[in-house]
Formats: C-alpha cells, structure tokens, sequence
C-alpha cells in the first residue's frame, strides 16, 4: 500500500495449520470491510481454501462481503525464477486485490 493510504489493514501469520488459534486467526476479520486470505499456493484445496471457509461459516454475519483470496496463478509450479516469481502473488497484485474489496 502507498503510504498516502490509510487502509487500517491487519495481517495474521498463522504457524501451525493444526491445531488452529481460531482467535488469533479471526481477530483481525471481525473489523470491516471483510477479510483476505492471501497464500503462495494455488487456490484449490490450499490452507487459504480452509481459512476463508472458516472465515465464512463462523464470521458470515460480521463480514461485509465475501472473503477475498490471494493465490499463486493455477498453473503448475515453473523452474524459471522469474516465472516463479510472476506466478506467485507480488505485493502489487496483494495491495490490488485488497483495494478491490474495500471498494
């Protein structure tokens, strides 16, 4: 985000994918707008798939839309570095899809 962007943004790391901190993780999504789950995976069957069904069966109410997810291109993972870097989510296309839900 350009500094000149007041967004009130909050990120959550969550280290073990078992046991879930289900508090930790759901701290930040009860504030509006709603919530983005943002992972180097693909999107398919990914822990961001699992965190954003959460999001959306125990949050539904506080959410003012739908959770946004943030994934790597659905293509298979490639050797080049640059194309890796390409098909992983950037800063830029994180901040663009943020931007999208607020709007």
């Amino acid at each position: 985000m350009r500094p000149a962007e007041r967004t009130g943004v909050e990120s959550t790391a969550p280290r073990p994918i078992a046991p879930r901190d289900r508090d930790t993780i759901s701290s930040p999504t009860r504030k509006p707008p709603g919530a983005a789950v943002g992972e180097e995976s693909n999107k398919p069957a990914g822990i961001g798939a699992e965190l954003a069904a959460m999001f959306q069966e125990e949050l539904y109410d506080e959410l003012d839309g739908p959770v946004t997810r943030i994934a790597a291109l659905d293509v298979p993972m490639p050797y080049n570095i640059a194309m890796e870097h390409y098909s992983i989510p950037s800063v830029d296309r994180i901040c663009a899809s943020i931007r999208a839900m607020m709007d």
